[in-house]
């Protein structure tokens, strides 16, 4: 079985953030899945395919479970740098006030 994703080609998702997508749960009787908590990048342009034994369920509610998190990407030390930079002078002034 194979298990696809791209993201949405008109409103592509915002490249600033991290996509994560983990295997919660796995059925008892299936053998050479990923382990519970595999977590695979999703990338913002282009395809994940994950390949996953096949498993049949009479009534759809037993199955892979899978979660999707976003999370924003802190910014780099050099951005982080130059906002510490910025923010001298002000604290300088509220020094010299004191």
């Amino acid at each position: 079985m194979f298990f696809s994703m791209q993201p949405d080609i008109i409103y592509p998702p915002p490249a600033d953030r991290d996509y994560l997508l983990t295997l919660d749960f796995v059925p008892p009787s299936v053998v050479g899945a990923p382990a519970v908590g595999y977590v695979w990048d999703v990338p913002a342009t282009g395809f994940l395919t994950i390949e996953l034994p096949t498993f049949r369920t009479k009534d759809g509610l037993e199955g892979y479970r899978f979660s999707f998190e976003v999370t924003e990407v802190a910014p780099e030390p050099a951005t982080l740098g130059m906002l510490i930079l910025s923010m001298l002078p002000l604290w300088r002034r509220h020094r010299r006030r004191r």
